[in-house]
Formats: structure tokens, C-alpha cells, sequence
């Protein structure tokens, strides 16, 4: 006995002349309708059934009765399971199941749970078919076919309750329910980013390869392009109500590719990302997928961090060469370059303090934000600030205060905007304490938002980056010399030549620390080439005794050419510096992974191109 939701396949002959082209375009539609009949045909013993919903639209969109229908699928249904590979839909065929589609719950490039049965071995319930299935509208953004309406259908299991989407499972009898994504052994060719919104991983790809390269701030261009529509865009044929938007924006893009990074870092290591479902305090409702993301993002940041970039222990031919001691014995010279750059982010205005700010409007993070909110800003001050104030009613203060207003609205600071777009950069203020001068001395407050010093990297001479870390106060001496312990932290490890603008003040402060006999015992520690010519006094005997990088002849070859490029870290501090408009107001979680993930991308391009031209490469682990 037939379904409702189902026609019988009739065995008679064709009840009109049947000529190729609707064979051809019947075949065309089956096989955009190819996923739905498949879901349905699992949920169905009775395979012979062809789903209502496709049915009607078949007929609808062919012109042809339903009988005529049944009798090409009966004819030709079987080789719906043979019908492999994807098929892009011509503008003709989307129109078609745009326009009798969607009331038949069917659009173009649908999606469904991948199980139709349960597939966990531990429910009571397993192999039985999956039940309950929810359908609802969402849209997805293709590389070639712009914003397409889709519906997406999932199914729960009754036994362990565990709902199975397209992209992922929501498993809500764990002891802390939780989101696990399919395993792949690469990025899913389409992936969910948020409930109603699904994304291409060519399209992402496109993303990230701009951000790499092009500097673009997550494909604004390209979502500002979208009011510029072919008039035969498929997202214009979007019927009037839709619940999701088809437009892109850059907080789409953004999530979409915090997650597809993940999933690719997942995949790579031949795990499953895995998300709560709720956010402790929070319900379904109100937990948003960024808020879920940002705990798999601060665990992968945790794990880059030190020794955790994907190159760390890269060596080569160009950064590793060896040379004859006056022992005669051949010697291991790996070299490293480290400088810093000023891209900033937000952070708490307590010097040095690393907790992240509960808002990016927030001038301290929730540790000191309750001591300091109802202060004077002016520093060493414990007074009160006066209401609609930030400062105290102190004379100098208030003073201060004034003068901080006037600068905010100053023709300097536009002229220092001007010049800064003429070089190419992103002007902002760093949020350093303001220093108007006030009764002959300096009065210095946080009136503004505090931003951190600097992003320093350790790279090797072939432009491999080994490691990045946020410099919060300054770039101190302690800093930098904490900075190389967390890189490579055993003695085995150290570099044989470390490169720093700033190396005889270095060596000066390792000495007193005693790290020349420990940690740092066999590693030179000369100025870069063009510093020491150009930034150090010929009169600092301790610098040109001990930094000077003439003071190293293996360091030159036979030519009197230098053997490393001691510059590779200012260089690349220039493609990094790139960055600023689009980290500049980045939440601290996010502003590391984001440059993690360009410094590893980046990475694979460069040892990409050190292959190409012949470079032997190992690792020293």
C-alpha cells in the first residue's frame, strides 16, 4: 500500500510521444532532485516510491502530467543511484526549481543528514531508522552560483536523542551537550556556519588567499559587489520573505573563516572539532556560534603558541649550513632573526596584564575593572573622577583632561592620517598614555583605550616564521629573552646565531642573568647586518666586541658575501604590518588566530617556493 507522501509506479506505456529533449531534461532534474529521492528512498523500504514532493515539481516544471511522470521514473528511476558526480545546474534549470520548488519544500542544492539511521554502536537504538525530521529555510554562498535559498533537513534518534544535520550531530544527552563535526579527511566541500547559513570552502579559500596575499579585510570588496547583481543572479529569483539573508557580510566571512580553519586543522590531524552546544549561562537560544567557536579558537591558540607553529622545526639548506672549526671538526650553524612590528590590538590598560577585556569598549579586563573604573586616569592618582569626568577635581588633572579633548579634535591628527594613507598604512592612535604639559611638568593619564606594544616573530633566514608572540608593555630585554626560551626551549634547540637589532644590550642583560653559561651558552648572539652598520656606535667596544657580525668570519663565504639574510625579519614585518586594518579591532582571541593561521599559510606558500627552486629541507625534531 503506497505512502501518502508517495506515488505508485505505474507499468503501462507512455501515455503521450516521448521525445529526447524531455528525456534529457527529466534526466537533468532527476538528478538535481537526485538527493532527496536517495533520503527518501532510505527512510522508505518501499524503494520503488518516487517522493510526492519531487513528483509535483516534475510535473510542474516539465509541463507534463503526473501520469507521464510516473512513467519516465519507472522507466529510467532505477539509474537515479547512478547518477554520480555533482551537476552544475544551468541558470534555466535553477529557475525551474526555484519556481515550482519551494512549495514543494525542494530548492537547489539542498541539504540532508548524511545518516538515515542511527550510527552510534552504544544507543539501544542503533541501525533503526532516524525520525522526526525538521526542515527549515537557510541560504548558501557559493563560489560560482552567488547566494542560492536552500531548505536543510535534519533527523533525530529516538534511543540516544542525538540530531544529525549536515554538517554536524548536536548530541543533548551528554553530560555537557555538545556539537561534533564529521570527520573528513579535508574540509568538507560545504560546511554550516551558522544555523541558516552555509559557505563553500572554494569560496573561503578565495578568503583566505586574499587575506594572505592581498591584505583584504575578510572579502569586504567582495561583499560590498553584491549591490552590483547580473540581473540574472540566482539570489534575485530569492521569493519575497526568506528567512536568512542572502547578503554577505563581514561578520559572515569572519565566522566562516574562524570555523573553516578549524575544520582543516581538524582534519589534518585526524580529529573531530568538537563545540558546546550551550555556553554555561546561556541557552539554545542564546548562545551564538561565534561564542561556541572561541573556545576551540583560545585551545588552538594555546597549542601555536612557543613551539606549536606548523614549521617550528623547519631547517634547509638556506637557513642551516655548516663550516670547519680550527678544530677541524664540522659545525651546525642554524640561525634565527627576530623583530618586532606595530600591530596592535586592545588590551588592558594595566601595564603588562594579559587578561582579555570582557569588551572591546572596556578600558581594563574584569580583574582590575572594579578597582580602577571610578578612578582619576591620571596615573598614581587614587582619587575619584568627577561625574561626566575621568578625572579628579584636581586643577592639573582636570587641565589634563581638557587638553586630551582638544587633541582628540586636533588638525594634527588628520594630518597624521593623511600621511599615513600616503605610505600605505592604517593610522591609529596606540592608546598610550596622553601627555599634555601642564604647569611646567607632564601630567600623563589612560584617557583613551590601551592597545599592546607590538607583535615580535622568530624567523629563519629562508623567511620560515618559527614563532609570533604579543608584546604587551614594551619590548623589553626580559621580554625578548622570555620570548626565545618559550621558542626553543631546550638548550638542543637554541639556534646557533640568534639575530636582533638590539643584541649588545641582549647579551649585556643575559650576561647579568647568567644565561651565557646556561641556556644561551652556544648561541652567538650578533646585531643584523644593516642595524650594526647603520643604528650602532663604532664606539661601543662591548657591541663591536661582541655583536659586531664582522666579528664572525664563517658567517661570510669565500666571496665575502654574508651566508644568511639577516633582514628576512623586517622584510616580512613588512607583510605583516599589511594587517593592521584588518586586526584593529579584533577580540584577543580572535586577533591570534587569525595571525597564526596567515603566518602558517604563509609558511606552506614560502616552503612551497623553497622547494620549486631545488631547497633541501628537514626537520630537527
Amino acid at each position: 500500500m503506497a505512502s501518502t507522501g508517495s506515488t505508485i509506479l505505474p507499468q503501462n506505456m507512455p501515455p503521450e510521444p516521448l521525445d529526447p529533449t524531455l528525456i534529457y531534461r527529466f534526466l537533468r532534474l532527476l538528478h538535481l532532485t537526485k538527493a532527496a529521492i536517495i533520503n527518501h528512498r532510505r527512510a522508505d523500504a518501499a524503494a520503488g516510491y518516487l517522493p510526492r514532493s519531487v513528483n509535483n515539481f516534475l510535473s510542474n516544471a516539465l509541463g507534463k502530467g503526473l501520469q507521464t511522470i510516473s512513467y519516465l521514473w519507472n522507466t529510467l528511476g532505477p539509474s537515479v543511484p547512478a547518477l554520480d558526480g555533482a551537476l552544475r545546474a544551468s541558470k534555466e534549470e535553477i529557475a525551474l526549481l526555484h519556481t515550482y520548488g519551494w512549495d514543494q519544500g525542494l530548492s537547489y542544492r539542498d541539504f540532508y543528514s548524511p545518516y538515515t539511521v542511527c550510527p552510534d554502536r552504544a544507543c539501544p537504538r542503533f541501525g533503526q531508522p532516524l525520525a522526526v525530521p525538521l526542515k527549515y529555510k537557510a541560504t548558501l554562498f557559493t563560489l560560482r552560483e552567488g547566494a542560492l535559498p536552500v531548505f536543510c533537513n535534519s533527523l533525530i534518534c529516538q534511543g540516544c536523542s542525538t540530531r544529525y544535520y549536515h554538517s554536524y550531530k548536536v548530541q543533548k544527552k551528554a553530560e555537557i551537550p555538545t556539537r561534533v563535526y564529521y570527520d573528513n579527511a579535508a574540509a568538507p566541500e560545504v560546511f554550516q556556519v551558522t544555523m541558516h547559513h552555509f559557505m563553500e570552502s572554494a569560496l573561503l579559500e578565495l578568503f583566505v588567499n586574499q587575506m594572505v596575499f592581498m591584505w583584504r579585510v575578510f572579502g569586504l570588496k567582495l561583499c560590498s559587489d553584491t549591490d552590483e547583481r547580473d540581473p540574472n543572479d540566482f539570489s534575485t529569483w530569492t521569493p519575497s520573505g526568506w528567512p536568512s539573508t542572502l547578503r554577505l557580510s563581514p561578520e559572515l566571512v569572519s565566522d566562516g573563516f574562524f570555523l573553516y580553519s578549524l575544520l582543516l586543522h581538524h582534519a589534518e590531524k585526524g580529529t573531530s572539532l568538537t563545540l558546546p552546544e550551550y555556553i554555561s549561562g546561556s541557552d539554545e537560544l542564546g548562545t551564538t556560534q561565534r561564542a561556541r567557536l572561541d573556545i576551540a579558537l583560545a585551545a588552538r591558540n594555546a597549542a601555536t603558541a612557543g613551539t606549536g607553529q606548523e614549521h617550528w622545526g623547519h631547517a634547509c639548506t638556506i637557513c642551516c649550513k655548516s663550516f670547519e672549526n680550527l678544530e677541524g671538526n664540522m659545525v651546525k650553524m642554524h640561525a634565527a632573526v627576530s623583530d618586532g612590528t606595530a600591530l596592535r590590538r586592545f588590551c588592558c590598560a594595566v601595564p603588562n596584564c594579559r587578561n582579555p577585556l570582557s569588551s572591546q569598549r572596556q578600558h581594563w579586563c574584569p580583574e582590575h575593572m572594579d578597582t580602577l573604573v571610578d578612578l582619576c586616569v591620571i596615573n598614581g592618582c587614587t582619587s575619584r573622577r568627577e561625574p561626566s569626568h575621568q578625572t579628579c577635581g584636581a586643577t592639573a588633572h582636570r587641565a589634563a583632561e581638557d587638553a586630551h579633548s582638544a587633541r582628540q579634535q586636533a588638525f594634527f591628527q588628520l594630518s597624521a592620517q593623511a600621511k599615513a594613507v600616503e605610505k600605505g598604512e592604517y593610522y591609529y592612535n596606540k592608546g598610550d598614555a596622553d601627555t599634555p604639559k601642564t604647569e611646567g611638568h607632564q601630567v600623563k593619564g589612560q584617557f583613551t583605550r590601551n592597545r599592546t606594544h607590538n607583535e615580535q616573530i622568530i624567523i629563519r633566514p629562508c623567511g620560515i616564521i618559527v614563532s609570533r608572540e604579543t608584546f604587551y608593555h614594551s619590548e623589553s630585554l626580559p621580554a625578548v629573552r622570555e620570548f626565545v626560551k618559550r621558542t626553543f626551549p631546550t638548550l638542543d634547540l637554541m639556534p646557533e646565531y640568534f639575530f636582533y637589532d638590539n643584541n649588545c644590550n641582549l647579551r649585556a642583560y643575559l650576561e647579568g642573568a647568567g644565561d651565557l653559561d646556561g641556556h644561551w651558552q652556544y648561541t652567538a648572539t650578533p646585531v643584523d647586518v644593516f642595524h650594526h652598520a647603520n643604528k650602532h656606535k663604532v664606539t661601543d667596544v662591548y657591541c663591536q666586541r661582541h655583536c659586531n657580525p664582522a666579528a664572525f668570519p664563517e658567517l661570510t663565504d669565500t666571496q665575502g658575501n654574508w651566508i644568511f639574510n639577516t633582514s628576512i625579519a623586517e622584510q616580512t614585518n613588512v607583510w605583516l604590518g599589511k594587517f593592521k586594518a584588518v586586526v584593529r579591532d579584533m577580540e584577543a582571541v580572535h586577533y591570534d588566530f587569525f595571525l597564526d593561521e596567515m603566518i602558517k599559510r604563509k609558511n606552506r606558500h614560502t616552503l612551497a617556493g623553497l622547494l620549486q627552486k631545488g631547497v633541501h629541507s628537514w626537520s630537527v625534531l
